[in-house]
């Protein structure tokens, strides 16, 4: 039975006020296969699949929409990095992300895939710059700093200089900080 799109958006609204991802996703689909070309559904699905932690479904629905010229070429890059970041396809990851806008999101997210590539200077270079786009006593500057401190204590163990996080710092100094 053909649906209005204003039908669909408020079935998916419902869904999601009841927190019901699995429905949000369904209906979007569902609502794709009768209006193939509406992005926003395209992004609505997207998003509730990675809310359910199933990233390989998520980057599927991408690459069909993209496929079927639903979205452009590099539409929703940052979605499929991070699904590509969580099936560990790294490089694909920061492939998807040279397209994507810079911003507070994309460079947290290339700071964590710099991390798991080992690649622990650049990791900090990121989380150095980040740390200006926050107010000190902010939440997220607290877990940049967090995050920071973990990328210069990997750093020195691989570089094999345990003992110093960074420029003047030890580890000892930083307890709190690193543990807590």
């Amino acid at each position: 039975m053909p649906s209005t799109l204003g039908e669909i958006y408020s079935a998916i609204r419902d869904s999601i006020n009841a927190e019901d991802f699995s429905a949000v996703a369904d209906k979007a689909q569902s609502g794709l296969k009768e209006h193939p070309k509406e992005t926003e559904l395209v992004r609505i699905e997207v998003v509730a699949l990675i809310k359910q932690e199933k990233a390989l479904k998520a980057l599927n629905a991408i690459l069909r929409a993209r496929n079927s010229k639903a979205i452009s070429a590099h539409a929703m890059g940052y979605e499929a990095a991070y699904c590509h970041f969580t099936l560990g396809n790294y490089d694909d990851a920061r492939n998807e992300l040279v397209n994507v806008k810079e911003g507070t999101k994309a460079n947290y997210l290339l700071a964590q895939i710099a991390y798991k590539c080992n690649q622990f200077s650049e990791c900090v270079g990121i989380y150095e710059k980040l740390l200006s786009s926050f107010e000190n006593s902010s939440q997220e500057y607290k877990d940049l700093l967090l995050n920071l401190a973990a990328a210069r204590a990997a750093q020195a163990q691989h570089d094999g200089m345990a003992g110093s996080i960074g420029e003047g710092e030890s580890i000892k100094g930083n307890y709190e900080l690193t543990f807590n």
